[in-house]
């Protein structure tokens, strides 16, 4: 584990509850590979910060880009106009977020590609 990861698990051990820990320790696990920890991290952030609307946006978008990169599209997409749709929304994240969900949405509608 990173060291950054382990002083992240630290302070989640001393705080159960800290967020921050939480998301960070999930995009570590992400950075670092383990799509399956950043998953359940991110799981555990969404149950945390389900009453605080912008870490809601945050983490549903985080997790979406993990989701997309496991060829998960639909799930992505799903997470990524629920984080559209939250008050929480930071304005400036607004158009990256719609420019991720448009190009999801479009490779979703594309076929595969055929064998010969």
């Amino acid at each position: 584990m990173p060291e950054a990861a382990l002083k992240f698990e630290s302070a989640r051990r001393l705080d159960p509850r800290d967020l921050d820990a939480v998301m960070n320790l999930a995009a570590a696990a992400s950075r670092s590979g383990d799509t399956q920890g950043a998953l359940g991290f991110y799981a555990e952030a969404l149950v945390l910060g389900s009453e605080q609307p912008a870490v809601l946006a945050d983490v549903l978008s985080s997790r979406a880009s993990v989701l997309a990169s496991l060829g998960r599209r639909a799930e992505a997409v799903r997470d990524l106009e629920r984080a559209l749709a939250s008050p929480g929304l930071e304005g400036r994240k607004r158009p990256l977020l719609e420019r991720e969900l448009r190009s999801l949405r479009s490779q979703s509608r594309t076929p595969a590609a055929r064998r010969p």
